[in-house]
């Protein structure tokens, strides 16, 4: 009861208690932005987003109460808001401790290898095919993946023997099959 009661006490003597965070002032910017474009009120933004109570919008753009996280996303979208921005502001907003950029340094090896695999399928990783995500995870378990997989160059080979072994990818190839395309390579003359 007396943890209740502190917090009323700091509550009377700080009604507003997150009016100077960064994330109250891009809610309140956002609002006012929308109201001005388009003619809404805070009343009508917070029916648009479903909102049972209307006035938590003016609440979290005063400072009255912290923003919910799980919110970010919604409001974001809705007032035009950069949401990385938003996102780590509500975020120092409830846990002011936290450096939060810096769990989100670019100049980590996690960063740069999403990047890189980014850059090269030329989409997010959240728009990957369940087939590319099952073969990142397996050359990931490999401790010796390059020896399993192939290079542009070696496809031709392997998609040959695939049509002639229609089977190889389940039962392998026979000793007689390997001997044949061993005699085969070390005959010709490349």
């Amino acid at each position: 009861m007396s943890g209740t009661k502190e917090n009323r006490q700091v509550a009377l003597k700080q009604p507003y208690p997150f009016a100077d965070s960064k994330a109250a002032r891009m809610l309140a910017a956002g609002l006012r932005q929308a109201s001005e474009r388009f003619g809404l009120s805070q009343r009508q933004i917070a029916r648009q987003l479903g909102h049972k109570q209307p006035v938590m919008l003016s609440h979290w753009a005063t400072g009255r109460v912290p923003i919910p996280v799980e919110r970010v996303g919604e409001l974001a979208t809705a007032l035009d808001l950069d949401q990385r921005s938003f996102l780590l502001a509500v975020l120092h907003q409830r846990h002011p401790t936290v450096d939060w950029e810096e769990l989100e340094d670019v100049h980590t090896p996690a960063y740069h290898f999403v990047s890189e695999l980014q850059n090269i399928a030329g989409m997010g990783v959240e728009d990957f095919s369940q087939g590319q995500l099952a073969v990142m995870r397996e050359a990931a378990a490999d401790r010796h993946a390059d020896r399993r997989w192939l290079t542009v160059h070696e496809l031709g080979l392997i998609e040959m023997v695939r049509r002639c072994r229609p089977n190889v990818s389940e039962i392998g190839l026979s000793s007689d099959d390997l001997a044949a395309i061993k005699l085969a390579l070390s005959v010709s003359n490349f």
